[in-house]
């Protein structure tokens, strides 16, 4: 007499591959800026001055009075993940166990494609067009900008720390990683993140642009570096696409084709402390009789200083 297979219980879940939390600051987000957003002033952006030694016939110049930072300013979104059940054969705990982890596996993901994806992130404003990552000079009332929060920071221009390197004919890998760097040290004061879709990482490695991959001292990061010690992400979530949301190419069989780089200051990932759950008792829908559970968790992702982009071609 055949025998149904046996039902085991789920395989204990993957680790979550490297990506946008490995590199970014990670903050909880309060309750009020999960629903209003955050402003802040960052101390990474301020540059300065040299001054030369006073011995020589007063008067002597005055010193520079350079500004605050500008204000920086990001928006929240949420990302979710759902479990379409039938009305009978789980428990609700294992749905929401199910819920939950559909969320954990995912969720860098998704907050990657909000970084720099070709989904819809309208930014609303009433007053100035506000970009995710700085508060450009007052304008005219503005809708927003639809895209990734690339996308945003590239139509927010100089005003928002947006260097635009994509005039120039596609560059070679290398080439591509020594323009972002240049156009870094020449922006920027810190570390820099050099942001890339997983494919380039081949290319990368074949032009020697990884000078260290090692664990720093948190044993749960993995950090990739290049030559001048800036730090690679490849996001599975990222998009390849432009400051303008022009897509990338591929010439099947060959390896041919463009995409763009980016690389921006310190990015900043506030995350609501714990998931939301909505049990699947709530979202019943009778006419299919399937219940629906919901497992949600809010963000803020905020860019400091400066972005850059660059165009790449992959032969």
């Amino acid at each position: 007499m055949a025998q149904p297979p046996l039902v085991i219980d789920p395989l204990s879940p993957l680790a979550v591959p490297p990506g946008l939390f490995g590199v970014a600051t990670g903050l909880d987000l309060p309750d009020h800026g999960a629903n209003a957003g955050m402003i802040w002033v960052p101390d990474t952006c301020g540059v300065g001055e040299k001054y030369a030694a006073p011995c020589a016939t007063p008067p002597y110049p005055a010193f520079a009075a350079d500004a605050m930072e500008k204000l920086a300013q990001a928006w929240p979104f949420i990302v979710y993940a759902t479990v379409n059940v039938g009305a009978a054969g789980w428990t609700e705990q294992e749905i929401e166990r199910r819920a939950r982890q559909r969320l954990i596996n995912t969720e860098q993901v998704v907050a990657e494609t909000a970084l720099w994806g070709t989904s819809a992130l309208t930014i609303f404003q009433n007053v100035v067009p506000v970009v995710a990552g700085t508060v450009p000079p007052a304008a005219a009332a503005s809708p927003g900008v639809t895209g990734g929060i690339f996308q945003q920071l590239a139509a927010g221009g100089a005003a928002a720390g947006f260097v635009d390197l994509t005039a120039e004919t596609a560059l070679t890998v290398p080439d591509a990683v020594a323009a972002l760097e240049q156009a870094a040290a020449d922006n920027y004061y810190g570390q820099a993140i050099i942001h890339a879709r997983p494919r380039i990482a081949a290319y990368a490695g074949k032009g020697n642009q990884f000078r260290v991959i090692g664990l720093p001292p948190e044993s749960q990061r993995t950090y990739q570096y290049t030559q001048n010690w800036n730090v690679w992400n490849f996001g599975n979530g990222y998009a390849g696409t432009g400051p303008t949301g022009q897509a990338p190419t591929l010439t099947p069989g060959d390896g041919t084709g463009t995409e763009y780089m980016w690389a921006t200051g310190r990015i900043i990932v506030w995350r609501s402390p714990d998931a939301f759950y909505v049990p699947s008792a709530q979202v019943f829908d009778r006419q299919l009789n399937q219940r629906i559970a919901y497992a949600f968790r809010q963000y803020v992702v905020g860019v400091e200083c400066f972005s850059a982009c660059v165009k790449v071609t992959r032969a």
